[in-house]
């Protein structure tokens, strides 16, 4: 005998699908927002596309219980889940690991403060170095 998801529990995870895909859109629609106004994306992407893998698992679920096709499914979706979090982790550790890594001034220890005004060099930036920066929006 297979067990089957009941209309209302049918109900309850197309809602939830629903709601994953506004929450991908959201998340999508806020990253292009920050990326056209030169501001930091961040994990916004990230978090809505796992947040919309993890909703539409349960929909995914009751689908499997009538189709034996259906467990790819979930399981393409879950495997998928746990590979896009270790991506990102990694990315983060490794961006956290190149800005933040190098160790605290005078070891450490407080120095004392003064109230000189450092001098400003001005740099001309050059086509490659504009060109690198614009890159890094794509």
């Amino acid at each position: 005998m297979k067990k089957s998801c009941s209309k209302k529990e049918f109900k309850i995870t197309r809602y939830l699908h629903i709601f994953s895909i506004i929450v991908i859109i959201a998340g999508t629609s806020y990253n292009m927002y920050a990326a056209a106004n030169q501001k930091e994306t961040g994990l916004w992407l990230p978090l809505a596309l796992a947040v919309m893998i993890i909703l539409r698992l349960p929909n995914q679920i009751c689908v499997a219980h009538n189709e034996t096709d259906g467990w790819l499914s979930v399981t393409g979706s879950t495997l998928g889940l746990i590979s896009y979090i270790a991506t990102v982790i990694i990315i983060l550790h490794y961006q956290n690991k190149k800005d933040g890594g190098s160790p605290a001034p005078n070891g450490g220890v407080q120095a004392e403060m003064t109230f000189e005004e450092p001098k400003k060099e001005k740099k001309n930036k050059t086509n490659t170095q504009t060109i690198l920066n614009l890159s890094s929006f794509m």
